[in-house]
């Protein structure tokens, strides 16, 4: 492996080099779910054949030689991506509810609350992380069986949001392309 000074944190004060592959790969799912999926967060389409990273690990991606803006773009991409997943996961009837593969999701939580926001918009997209997979451990598999709306008191507060996440982060990072 490359030696690139890019890691993430891993759960226990561990630290993962990351090669260039590896990133390459994380900004084509990035740029994938930004393309595919950024007007419409709410009906989000996450392949789980194609989508396997751990995405949550890189919330905390950091490295001596990624540039900060690198970094925003990386961490908010990660943290992108785990919200379509989790759309898709609380789309009972047309979503998919193997989108996680065999990844606990508190355990994935415990890797968004390793990030550490660096400023408010950063703060509310993993405020909306975390909203999400507060509903989405609430599913159970009888849920699953009866292949009906998911009922939540905070669902549409988490669907309607992904409108925001579009709006600040996508649109903004396209805008900054043009300019």
């Amino acid at each position: 492996m490359q030696d690139t000074n890019i890691y993430i944190e891993k759960i226990g004060s561990s630290t993962r080099q990351i090669d260039f592959v590896e990133l390459n790969q994380l900004k084509k799912d990035i740029l994938w779910i930004f393309d595919e999926n950024g007007s419409d967060l709410h009906n989000a389409y996450v392949p789980d054949y194609s989508f396997t990273l751990p995405y949550w690990e890189y919330a905390s991606i950091n490295g001596k030689y990624l540039y900060d803006d690198d970094k925003n773009f990386y961490r908010e991409g990660a943290l992108i991506i785990i919200l379509c997943m989790l759309a898709e996961y609380v789309d009972i009837q047309g979503g998919s509810q193997l989108v996680f593969g065999d990844h606990n999701l508190n355990d994935i939580l415990n890797y968004i609350n390793l990030f550490k926001p660096e400023n408010e918009n950063q703060n509310s997209l993993k405020e909306l992380v975390i909203l999400g997979i507060s509903i989405s451990v609430t599913i159970t598999k009888e849920d699953i069986a009866k292949n009906e709306d998911f009922e939540h008191s905070d669902l549409d507060k988490f669907l309607s949001s992904l409108k925001w996440v579009d709006n600040t982060f996508i649109q903004a990072y396209y805008k900054s392309k043009l300019t």
